[in-house]
């Protein structure tokens, strides 16, 4: 009877020890997992951060390109009218001169 009673003892505390190293296992487990979860959210920090400094770059470049081609464009716009105004300059011109040469003709 003492040799069951102490075999059943032995199988308790087995039993235990068992227990304790599996809540160990469980412990370390999500320890683990904590710091693993912990380099993630860091890891995904930083890619927001590196994803809004890149965004904003690529935001003042385009800002900056849509400046110049307005520039591009308001300077374009100036040749045009400086051409349209010479065209019609030239144009007045030779009518004129088209003009005096026929009155000089029937003179």
């Amino acid at each position: 009877m003492n040799a069951a009673l102490a075999a059943e003892q032995e199988a308790r505390a087995q039993v235990e020890a068992c227990r304790q190293e599996a809540e160990k296992k469980v412990a370390d487990a999500r320890q683990r997992a904590r710091r693993i979860l912990e380099r993630a959210d860091e890891r995904i920090a930083r890619l927001h951060e590196q994803c809004t400094v890149d965004t904003r770059r690529r935001m003042q470049q385009l800002l900056t390109e849509e400046q110049k081609m307005r520039a591009d464009l308001s300077l374009r716009a100036g040749v045009e009218k400086l051409l349209d105004s010479a065209i019609e300059e030239v144009a007045t011109r030779l009518a004129t001169a088209e003009r005096v040469s026929d009155s000089h003709e029937e003179g």
